[in-house]
């Protein structure tokens, strides 16, 4: 790889290869989300024990563990066969020898060696379309790799510019335009996360926060941002983006980037290529960064599809019976209201259980943590079917359990090369029911973006009460035209729910049964009392189930 300035990129359509491209809408995707360190080192047997996993020191989890890109190649059909379309790659760039996750970026022109060269990246691109899998890389374009000192050493962030010390080595960053001290904001670190402006100015602990605004310098920045990453497009033929700590970024920032990224990949001919973005916080923060924004260059587009991070701070209290069912219609309202002010659909949110980060959790934990199996197969139902794109955390599927202090402990070695043993069992419980619901959401996929319908529901003989204010379970009703979709979910460990659901109509024929489509077997006699259908079941504890 001998790039190392801008001047370097060639970004004619010369020699690209558009071969095997993806035309599905982004919408029918199920993405699997995977750390590359973390996934598969192509050495250790598929020989896993179906009891105890290795117990990683917390030392182990806080240094590179030896995943590379060809690991990855030869677990194609596992992920294929689990039921995902898209594979989302952490960053994959050159990365410094005690970084392992490839969020500090160092040189942005290569691949980092220990993960593979970039010629076995563009092969596992290459071998993904072949099985009709895209591959999105995971991006970072407001900071760098500590690279560089400040004068006085480590400085929190003070709402001043502090000195420029010295580059840390001759080499870094890459490119080299890089290496200007007046591209980065050396405004120290950020303590307060959700406080502006320091957020968007501040270092993210010790990485370097570049300048991304729109004043000259930020669009220069910007210019070269976008000039890297549609290299990256070029050489590997990447389907789309996930663009990393979006709310540390202006608005602007991002629009202009996604806009300008997705003009040169349809360029090159991909129409559908996608960037969604991770902007942690509420639907008023998110919803900035989905606007059109007017620049003095003109108007950008932001995002396609966003994380919907207000789902995720409920999903798991919700499962486990922690926080009242309620609360869930409750931010579906305010979802609907956000995506209507900004003319987006429910299609445009990525929807997750847990991530690599679990941030706002003091205790940091996957949901399989304390959580039994037919809990996590609950949360992956939800956000299979309740609305948006789902992803998958990788080892969801294997009843991973990381727990700790830091974001390491949530991201454990799906292989073991001291053992030579490896946790990739498409014969485990989890893996065939979450594929199980990967079919079924392909052969239900019209319901996807189908409205909430307000049923009536009694519980245990009580009275009936809109399906949007019941607290003991999850109701959740969708139509269209004569078809209706039920999810049901009783969170109760303990208790069996007797349900009577008096079904919305909304003016269509009503049909005289419901099929259990996952979670039981047979069908549900649908009475027909007064121009209304009724249904009853019986929920087991923890039991969840789809009704069409």
């Amino acid at each position: 790889m001998s790039q190392k300035s801008l001047s370097d990129i060639n970004l004619s359509k010369e020699n690209f290869s558009n071969e095997n491209y993806i035309n599905r809408p982004w919408k029918e995707e199920i993405i699997y989300f995977l750390i590359v360190d973390r996934f598969h080192d192509g050495k250790a047997a598929q020989k896993a024990p179906d009891a105890l996993r290795p117990e990683y020191q917390q030392t182990d989890l806080m240094k590179r563990r030896g995943g590379t890109f060809k690991g990855i190649q030869g677990q194609l059909n596992y992920i294929k066969n689990l039921g995902c379309t898209t594979i989302w790659l952490s960053p994959v760039f050159e990365n410094y020898e005690k970084d392992y996750h490839g969020y500090a970026i160092n040189n942005f022109l290569n691949t980092d060696p220990r993960f593979g060269t970039i010629e076995e990246l563009k092969e596992l691109v290459k071998k993904a379309h072949e099985l009709e899998l895209r591959v999105v890389l995971d991006v970072v374009i407001n900071h760098t790799a500590n690279t560089w000192e400040y004068e006085n050493g480590y400085i929190s962030y003070n709402g001043t510019s502090h000195r420029f010390g010295h580059w840390k080595d001759d080499q870094y960053p890459l490119p080299q335009e890089l290496r200007n001290p007046d591209y980065y904001k050396k405004a120290g670190a950020i303590e307060h996360w959700d406080s502006y402006p320091e957020t968007q100015e501040g270092d993210i602990f010790e990485l370097k926060k570049l300048i991304t605004d729109n004043s000259p310098v930020g669009w220069k920045v910007l210019e070269a941002m976008i000039k890297i990453y549609s290299f990256w497009i070029k050489e590997c033929a990447i389907d789309g983006f996930r663009l990393d700590t979006v709310k540390h970024l202006e608005p602007s920032a991002v629009a202009v980037f996604c806009h300008k990224i997705r003009e040169y990949a349809k360029y090159l001919g991909k129409d559908q290529f996608m960037i969604f973005g991770e902007a942690v916080g509420n639907y008023s923060l998110i919803s900035r960064y989905f606007k059109q924004v007017k620049t003095e260059r003109g108007y950008f587009e932001g995002l396609d599809a966003a994380f919907d991070f207000p789902l995720h701070f409920i999903l798991e209290e919700l499962i486990k019976g922690k926080r009242p069912a309620s609360d869930l219609y409750q931010l579906y309202r305010s979802n609907k209201k956000m995506l209507a002010r900004r003319n987006k659909k429910t299609s445009d949110w990525i929807v997750f259980a847990d991530n690599h980060d679990q941030i706002a959790q003091g205790h940091k934990a996957r949901i399989g943590f304390e959580a039994e199996e037919k809990q996590v197969i609950a949360m992956i139902g939800l956000v299979y079917f309740l609305y948006g794109i789902p992803c998958l955390y990788y080892g969801t599927e294997q009843y991973l359990q990381g727990n700790g202090p830091h974001d390491a402990w949530l991201r454990e070695p799906m292989f073991h090369q001291e053992k030579d043993l490896c946790w990739h069992k498409e014969e485990s419980f989890l893996y065939k029911e979450i594929s199980s619901l990967a079919a079924l959401r392909k052969k239900m996929f019209l319901f996807s973006e189908a409205e909430m319908e307000i049923d009536f529901i009694s519980i245990n003989g009580g009275d009936f009460v809109s399906s949007e204010h019941i607290r003991e379970i999850i109701y959740w009703s969708k139509r269209i035209y004569e078809e209706k979709m039920i999810l049901l979910y009783n969170p109760k460990k303990d208790e069996r729910v007797a349900i009577c659901a008096k079904l919305s109509t909304n003016g269509s024929r009503i049909k005289s049964k419901l099929e259990y489509s996952y979670g039981g077997n047979g069908e549900l006699n649908i009475d027909q009392k007064e121009g209304c259908g009724y249904i009853n079941i019986d929920l087991n504890p923890l039991q969840f189930v789809i009704l069409k």
